[in-house]
């Protein structure tokens, strides 16, 4: 039959229309070509017809053609399979990246292809320094030879340990400063288009320039993690058109090699991430912002309905990884105040040996100084009995021998009262001395004597007579005074100190296990341990019972000390 000339001019216009669109789109596309993360789009073409029940009049020899063609929408040309397959690798590609980089940093530090200032350059000269000491190892100038390239190695290691420490807090910053700010803010842009994508596709707008946007950033989130995106078509409403909802979940593997995924983004909502001070502890919040304890753990359900794991679970979990950081930090301060509390203990023995080689060389100079003060004293004796002598003679007191036995007597007083100053830090015997001590007591304890100062190391004498003076003691036999016996008191109260101090670094080991294993886990050995102690970490659940841990313990060393700690890393 012949086509009512309005069909066919309206079959003409649909065609036109369909081809005016198509070049339309081939036009966005050239005009497009060097636009960063463009797709490509096309023209989606429908055969039209119109379709009518049945004609009762109709022949039955009637064929029915179509009314021409309409234009369906306009779609992008885009393969999912190569989004996946690209966006896994680009996880591996970003991390072999950042590998490269730290390790062409480590590369400019310890760069030993230029031999001139090298370690490799200083192990020769040592070497060459060592053959020529070794046939004249009693030259001082060969010794000082081989010193001096030995410690300019040592400077050479140091230079090396402190630009390697500078890259790696270089890296920690970048990480916690850029990285993870990076990703949080890709998150919430992804999820900000995902929310003008819908808003468009609601008013019937395909909004392709906003799914281009939104495929570079998540091109770019899977530069920093592995990556699973689905998209699904949900209805609006009781209308039948639908809207489009994204889902990111990342990608890992657990500790017995299964696969995971967890859910980072779904429409409008984001999980973000967070990072400690020195990077060693990675958290996230689901797209809900609820905590999440560990990233990558195997959760396990508890009290969450069909197996589900509730958030009562994440906010223990968040819990216990809180308190297990506090616990770490709490063993390396308890280590820095054991090391300086060792310290103290060495400086008070080295004082207490120190008190005691003075006393006993003050006790040999008190010998050799009463020594010779009898021999003075026999001296000014001797001379004294020669002046008396020569005076019951009657000889002139004017004469030179007479004066000379005077000079020589004056001269020996002097002496003794030089010794005098010596024994008792004056000019004087204190009075009573030796019989009696009471005012060889009461001389100042900080005077320059020999007397004085043994009084201050020593304490009371009872008996000046012996040699060595004897000295007040108490009812053990110990010192009852002086420095010496405070500083032995001193030490053993050090002592005592330190021992607590180890039982409480103990204490907080296993309170950091039971945090970890729980308070009941053979891990713990609670044997031992005072019944209140015992009873409160038997009370602790521990974070194996909400997710599938592995505990690695690696020894840190403690900053300022000589002593290393071993401290958990879970996974």
């Amino acid at each position: 039959m012949i086509r009512s000339s309005f069909a066919g001019f309206t079959t003409a216009q649909l065609g036109m229309s369909a081809a005016n669109s198509a070049l339309n789109v081939v036009g966005q596309n050239i005009s497009n070509i060097n636009v960063t993360g463009y797709t490509r789009q096309r023209v989606d073409l429908d055969s039209f017809n119109v379709t009518t029940g049945p004609r009762q009049w109709g022949s039955v020899n009637e064929t029915f053609i179509g009314n021409g063609v309409l234009t369906s929408k306009i779609e992008q040309v885009r393969d999912p399979y190569l989004d996946l397959r690209f966006r896994t690798e680009m996880s591996s590609v970003g991390y072999y990246d950042k590998t490269l980089s730290s390790l062409q940093d480590l590369e400019s530090v310890l760069d030993e292809v230029d031999r001139e200032g090298s370690i490799h350059n200083q192990l020769e000269a040592i070497f060459k320094a060592l053959n020529e000491f070794n046939p004249q190892a009693a030259n001082n100038e060969f010794q000082n030879m081989s010193k001096t390239e030995m410690q300019l190695l040592t400077q050479y290691f140091n230079n090396y340990s402190n630009r390697i420490q500078q890259t790696k807090e270089d890296n920690i910053k970048e990480f916690r400063e850029q990285t993870i700010p990076s990703i949080n803010q890709l998150l919430t842009d992804i999820t900000n288009l995902n929310v003008s994508i819908k808003d468009n596709e609601i008013l019937g707008n395909p909004a392709l320039e906003l799914r281009d946007e939104r495929n570079l950033l998540l091109d770019e989130l899977s530069q920093y993690v592995k990556i699973e995106v689905t998209y699904t078509n949900e209805y609006l409403g009781l209308s039948d058109r639908t809207a489009e909802e994204c889902t990111v979940k990342i990608l890992g593997i657990d500790d017995e090699g299964n696969n995971f995924k967890y859910t980072i983004i779904h429409d409008d909502k984001a999980s973000q991430f967070q990072i400690n001070e020195d990077c060693s502890n990675l958290t996230m919040t689901d797209i809900n912002g609820n905590p999440i304890a560990d990233i990558g753990s195997a959760l396990k359900p508890t009290n969450g309905v069909d197996g589900t794991f509730t958030g009562a679970d994440a906010t223990a979990m968040n819990e216990l990884l809180k308190k297990i950081q506090e616990l770490s930090n709490a063993v390396k301060d308890k280590m820095t105040k054991i090391d300086e509390q060792n310290k103290l203990i060495s400086s008070l023995s080295s004082q207490k040996n120190n008190l005691v080689k003075q006393g006993n060389k003050l006790h040999e100079d008190l010998i050799s100084a009463l020594n010779s003060v009898k021999s003075i004293n026999n001296v000014i004796n001797n001379l004294q009995e020669q002046l008396d002598k020569m005076d019951a003679d009657g000889v002139d007191k004017t004469s030179d021998k007479y004066k000379e036995v005077e000079a020589s007597l004056a001269s020996r007083q002097e002496l003794l009262k030089k010794y005098n100053n010596k024994l008792f830090g004056q000019d004087t015997v204190p009075a009573g001395y030796p019989d009696d001590v009471t005012a060889l007591n009461a001389l100042d304890r900080d005077g320059s004597g020999i007397y004085n100062k043994l009084i201050k190391i020593y304490g009371t004498i009872t008996d000046a007579k012996s040699q060595p003076p004897k000295y007040a003691t108490d009812a053990n036999g110990q010192l009852a005074g002086g420095e010496l016996i405070d500083k032995k008191n001193e030490l053993a109260t050090a002592r005592d100190d330190l021992e607590k101090m180890r039982a409480d670094y103990s204490l907080t080991i296993k309170e950091l296990k039971a945090n970890i294993y729980g308070g009941k886990s053979p891990e713990v050995n609670l044997e031992g341990l005072d019944p209140a102690d015992k009873t409160r970490l038997e009370a602790i659940d521990g974070l194996a019972k909400y997710a599938n841990i592995t505990v690695d313990w690696d020894s840190y060393p403690v900053e300022g000390t000589d002593f290393f700690v071993s401290l958990p890393t879970i996974t």
